[in-house]
Order: C-alpha cells, then structure tokens, then sequence
C-alpha cells in the first residue's frame, strides 16, 4: 500500500501570499485521498523583520513563524491525517525558493536566520543535521536552477495555477543530475488543491522521518495531472 502526500503547502497564517484556512483545505485533502501535507511557509529574511514581529526575539519569532504548522495540525485533529513540518526558504542573493524537510523547532531556535547561508552553505548544514534539500520550481519566471551538486532534490511539478514553472524542463534537469524528483500543488488557494504529491510506503512520523525517507529514495511514484502515478 502507498500513501499520498502533499509536498508543498502554505497558510495564511504564515504565508502572506496563502488565503485558504486550514480548517476548510484539510478536510478536501482528506477527500480526496491525502495521507498528510507537509507544510511549507514561506522562510526568508524579511518575514522576520516585518513589523509585527521585529522586536521579538528569535525564539518568539519562531514561535509566530509556526503559527500556520499548528493551524494546520488544529485542523487535523481526531483523523489519522499526518501533518508534517517544512519550510519554503528563500536565501539573500535572488528569489529562488527551496523546500527544507527535517527541521523542528528546537533546531530554528539553536540556529537563527538560516537564510543569510549560501546554498553551499546550507547543504553541508543539512547534511550534518540530516535535512533533506530541494529546489522548488527553479525554472519560473525570476527564477534559476542551483549547481546541483548542492541539492538532494528538485520539484519537477509545481500546481500553482497562477505561475508557469516550466515542469518539464525540471523534468529534464532532474533527470540529468540524478536528482530526487518531487510533485506539489504549491497550494495557496483552491485553483492549487490536490493537483501534485508523492507517495510513500509508509507514513512519516516526523519531519525527521521524513527527511530519511527522501534522502533515501524512498519515493515510489508521483502524482501529476494527465499522468499514471509514476
């Protein structure tokens, strides 16, 4: 048996550019055949310097950052539906985005701001605290792929409606540089439901279990709009 996850999710409560509660998006994810999500809100320098949250410390402010996560859990609570901690991090030098598996709070607290690393810098930080660390839709309008060899992953699928990721061509570059491929709604609003996961033979217990699991290739298909689970 194999189960469905949603690899790339965000809240309102986190992500400014998220508009769908928890509480009405969790339930259609059920519906229609997801195991769990990983949440993935958005993780870069200036969210941590906005207003309602500049003169915070760092563990208040990470503390605030995981409002979306526990939103999402709230929303889950009394089903068997798995929810799983990740981050969208964005680092200082251009607008790439990457999705970050593995983490917990205690480890953002002991290590603040994350995103003033190099993507060099930052893969032999996951590599010493187990992370797993893909590119998402680096083939987007303003955005460029990594030197791969600082990547264990890439999102060759991204559902968001409202961008076109050019999937194929990271298809292709997955491909070529024999990276872990990853599928994600990138759900922000309803155009962006349940269009793209992966599937596991078991269910993570934690993002730490998780981050094993894809470090380890244990991704036994995809799911991609117009195609057989792959």
């Amino acid at each position: 048996m194999s189960y469905l996850f949603e690899t790339h999710y965000h809240t309102p409560v986190t992500s400014h550019c998220a508009s769908t509660p928890a509480g009405e998006a969790i339930p259609k994810y059920i519906e229609n055949g997801y195991a769990g999500v990983f949440v993935t809100d958005h993780y870069y320098r200036e969210w941590f310097y906005e207003d309602a949250v500049k003169d915070l410390t760092w563990e208040q402010k990470i503390d605030k950052w995981l409002q979306g996560y526990a939103s999402v859990a709230k929303a889950a609570e009394g089903t068997s539906f798995q929810v799983i901690l990740g981050m969208e991090l964005r680092f200082t030098d251009n607008l790439n985005d990457h999705l970050v598996y593995g983490i917990d709070r205690d480890l953002l607290v002991r290590y603040p701001e994350l995103y003033n690393l190099t993507p060099a810098e930052f893969r032999k930080f996951a590599d010493e605290h187990g992370l797993f660390f893909a590119q998402a839709h680096p083939f987007r309008v303003m955005c460029s792929p990594r030197d791969p060899k600082d990547l264990h992953g890439v999102e060759v699928f991204n559902g968001n409606a409202r961008h076109n990721s050019h999937n194929d061509t990271a298809e292709a570059f997955a491909a070529e540089h024999h990276l872990v491929r990853l599928s994600g709604s990138d759900f922000h609003e309803w155009d962006d439901l349940c269009l793209g996961g992966i599937y596991l033979e078991k269910i993570p217990q934690s993002s730490a279990e998780l981050a094993q699991m894809l470090l380890g290739g244990e991704v036994s298909g995809l799911k991609i709009p117009g195609k057989e689970k792959e």
